[in-house]
């Protein structure tokens, strides 16, 4: 590429992640795309990262390395974004691999939009079959979408930097900060897949468990906030609950099923039928055939959509 291409700064947080951490490194700096900023930051690693890091820094001036006690993935992003330089901002994680071509065709889609603030890739997992995971790729399509569930793969996204530096990730959402930082880009501008696999996306058992309630909890109170922010509808958790994740008893799926009914935006309702259908399928079918038969259709052209 000219030494005119925009700068692209990667953002790669670090803690204990040497068994994978010189792969991924890699992986970016042998992107055909070569005005990039690494910004690598170990956030407190008892293991041989700093050392792997240091390797590496020592044969590529475009690592920049910075170490600091543990202060967890919320604070190490937020930092990475305060010293991010270039006109786009990349996320990558220690233990994923970029494919070939990533970055350059992620800079080639933004700088063919100006309207665009975000961009992700279709990915697959590592040392799972290599099982492919195809997003949405269109505004509108990831847009209602992500009232119900995030549409994009962290370490696969690239953003315009002078809107992504406005936000930062809110650790009180930890375990859906992302999704919550895609909402307020998606409030602001317009967001994209490329419908290509350019992320290996490794699945181990190193990974941090968490709790499923707290999770469900704080998914549920970003996508509420998605509905308010993107759509300006109102919504209650208990009724997002049983949508997305299934309702305990019959009053409240009744109370989602007339909720749903009263939506005036077709593609929101279709999607809320089909979520409440997968999540409810027997309950509904009982105290509401049609709805059931209504939510079937529609999670079953759902699945046609991304099919091929």
């Amino acid at each position: 590429m000219k030494s005119s291409s925009p700068l692209v700064s990667v953002i790669l947080p670090v803690f204990n992640s040497e068994d994978y951490l010189k792969e991924s490194i890699r992986s970016i700096l042998t992107q055909d795309y070569r005005e990039i900023e690494v910004i690598v930051i170990d956030d407190g690693s008892s293991d041989d990262s700093g050392l792997i890091i240091n390797e590496l820094a020592g044969s590529d001036t475009r690592i920049r390395h910075f170490k600091q006690s543990n202060k967890g993935l919320v604070e190490t992003l937020n930092r990475g974004l305060e010293l991010s330089q270039g006109k786009y901002i990349a996320r990558m994680d220690a233990d994923d691999i970029s494919l070939p071509g990533r970055i350059r065709k992620q800079v080639e889609t933004m700088e063919a939009n100006s309207e665009l603030v975000l961009c992700g890739t279709w990915f697959k997992e590592v040392e799972n079959g290599d099982k492919l995971h195809k997003l949405f790729c269109k505004d509108e399509e990831i847009r209602v979408r992500s009232l119900f569930s995030p549409m994009f793969c962290h370490p696969s996204i690239m953003a315009r930097a002078d809107v992504a530096k406005k936000i930062r990730y809110e650790g009180s959402f930890f375990r859906a900060e992302d999704y919550l930082y895609w909402v307020e880009l998606m409030s602001i501008g317009k967001v994209c897949n490329i419908p290509e696999v350019l992320l290996k996306y490794r699945v181990h058992q190193n990974q941090v468990s968490c709790d499923r309630d707290k999770q469900r909890k704080v998914h549920v109170s970003v996508s509420k906030i998605a509905w308010k922010r993107l759509f300006q509808i109102d919504i209650s958790e208990d009724l997002l609950t049983c949508i997305i994740f299934g309702g305990r008893d019959v009053e409240t799926l009744k109370k989602s099923v007339s909720f749903i009914k009263t939506l005036t935006n077709r593609s929101v309702k279709k999607l809320a039928i089909s979520y409440l259908w997968k999540s409810n399928s027997i309950k509904l079918l009982k105290i509401d055939p049609l709805s059931y038969l209504k939510g079937l259709y529609e999670s079953i052209i759902e699945k046609l959509k991304l099919r091929y």
